[in-house]
């Protein structure tokens, strides 16, 4: 298994600045998909780690919230701080995830 990058995002204010740090709370929600296809060549795996190590990274003043979809989607994590008993019941709730069912993004 290989865990590529995580994906770093910026904001930049309305006149082009980066900006660098803010007053405002952030939400992250982090959306799985645990279809059938993410079985083969570990992508599962591979995906669950990503989360796993992205929710290590969040700041405790954050929040952040897991969502997995297959044939329906469903909250696995709700929106809750990133407190360090937060993150540690969102690892035991992703290393729980199987792939399974068709995908299903649209009704």
């Amino acid at each position: 298994s290989r865990l590529d990058s995580i994906l770093s995002v910026t904001a930049s204010s309305e006149d082009g600045e980066t900006v660098t740090q803010s007053n405002f709370k952030k939400a992250i929600i982090f959306v799985v998909d645990e279809s059938g296809s993410m079985d083969i060549y570990s992508k599962m795996e591979m995906a669950k780690l990503a989360v796993r190590k992205s929710i290590d990274l969040i700041d405790e003043s954050s929040y952040f919230a897991v969502v997995a979809f297959s044939n329906d989607a469903r909250v696995i994590v709700p929106l809750r701080q990133a407190s360090l008993m937060n993150k540690e019941v969102a690892h035991n709730a992703v290393k729980r995830l199987r792939a399974s069912g068709g995908t299903q993004i649209c009704y």
